[in-house]
């Protein structure tokens, strides 16, 4: 039988000066609409914003999906948020139909990864969905 060691890298995938502190839902919302324009993406797609213990923003998109849904799993965003030391962090996603009402699958999912990050010593501060023009938190 073979063992295999593994490594934990985070590997930064882009910088960006920022001059922006997230302080409250909107300026998560003008963040990602200043870097990624969820506003206006045609798929729904989910990023996660982490915090560390000093409040630099790390982010990742972690999730690309279609015109009403996108997959995800509490492991795809925790590992972004493990690698990188975060210890708080913000969920953000985008409705494409401009409607930013939570469903009954986003209200679920914020239920469960509120949970879980309780279980791995992470604070959830906020879902956020985005829409045309609005947002809900």
């Amino acid at each position: 039988m073979k063992v295999q060691k593994v490594k934990l890298q985070m590997i930064i995938e882009d910088t960006k000066d920022c001059q922006e502190t997230i302080k409250a839902p909107i300026d998560a919302v003008n963040f990602i609409n200043k870097y990624e324009r969820y506003d206006l993406a045609p798929t729904e797609n989910l990023i996660v914003i982490g915090l560390n213990i000093r409040n630099k923003i790390i982010y990742s998109q972690v999730s690309m999906g279609g015109v009403n849904s996108t997959f995800i799993t509490p492991a795809d965003i925790f590992k972004a948020l493990l690698v990188s030391n975060c210890s708080k962090f913000i969920l953000v996603h985008n409705h494409p139909s401009g409607d930013a009402t939570p469903s009954k699958e986003d209200i679920e999912l914020t239920k469960n990864m509120d949970i879980a990050a309780g279980i791995l010593g992470l604070t959830l501060l906020d879902h956020i969905i985005i829409g045309n023009n609005d947002y809900t938190s």
